[in-house]
């Protein structure tokens, strides 16, 4: 009988991890802006940010329920007092690995323990073990790290993670979330399927029958326009045996790239 069956609890959860503080931390936000360039953070809900359907609980698109996603530790503790702990409740948490947490799980995994909400027990699988036994089999009993989110079609990630149709179940199974999953799938009138889709969300924000993860926030990256061909691979070239099979290494025929002429001061001594 965990504490997390409970919607208050798992609520609770989400409520004591900073995750505006990370993704403000992860993208440099106050670098970047100190020099002109905006980031732009969002916040991770259960359903991907498709425009047709995505409520945003940073405007105020999910009402009441979009509170349960920000942080604040205060009402966290409330929330945990009012289902009855007002003492830290024990909280396995699974990671797929045996050395140092990446940082960003490192950063989630602090935010939550230093809550005081939750006594946070740190699990380190190796990762076929926690592939099998915690993403497929399902078989944990606290909360894992944070799940890639494949597939961006809404009624396969709907079935996926809520519905309890899923092959070993889902943690909560849930009547009314099976039954909305199901109407939206056969409503063919487009508008009607959307409002489906809405109200989902804002079930899903009520009841957090699963935690989104970190937030989204602008990625950069950075090219060299002047230097060519830098993929080049040439079979002949660029082929070492590894094992069994045969793996391409992209350093060979790195002699064979070169600086476009608009290259500005290309033939200035170094």
């Amino acid at each position: 009988n965990f504490a997390w069956k409970d919607a208050r609890v798992r609520i609770g959860m989400r409520r004591s991890i900073n995750y505006q503080g990370i993704a403000e931390f992860l993208s440099s936000k106050t670098e970047f802006e100190a020099n002109g360039i905006p980031v732009e953070i969002s916040t991770m809900t259960h359903v991907h940010q498709n425009p047709a359907y995505w409520l945003n609980p940073d405007t105020g698109e999910l009402g009441e329920a979009g509170q349960n996603y920000t942080f604040n530790v205060a009402e966290a503790k409330k929330l945990m007092s009012a289902a009855g702990h007002n003492e830290p409740v024990h909280l396995p948490y699974y990671v797929n690995t045996t050395g140092t947490l990446p940082d960003a799980e490192q950063l989630v995994f602090n935010s939550l323990k230093e809550a005081g909400t939750f006594n946070v027990d740190l699990k380190q699988l190796p990762a076929n073990e926690y592939r099998v036994t915690i993403n497929v089999d399902g078989k944990y009993d606290g909360t894992q790290m944070q799940r890639g989110a494949s597939g961006n079609d809404i009624d396969y990630v709907l079935f996926r993670d809520y519905h309890s149709s899923r092959i070993g179940g889902v943690a909560f199974p849930d009547p009314k979330i099976d039954a909305l999953a199901e109407a939206q799938r056969r409503e063919p009138d487009y508008e009607r399927r959307v409002a489906i889709i809405k109200e989902i969300q804002v079930y899903l924000a009520q009841n957090m029958l699963m935690n989104p993860g970190r937030s989204l926030y602008t990625r950069f990256s950075f090219r060299w326009p002047w230097l060519h061909n830098t993929s080049y691979n040439g079979a002949a070239l660029a082929t070492i045996t590894v094992g069994q099979g045969v793996a391409r290494n992209p350093d060979l025929g790195g002699y064979r790239q070169w600086l476009d002429g608009a290259m500005p001061n290309r033939d200035r001594p170094v």
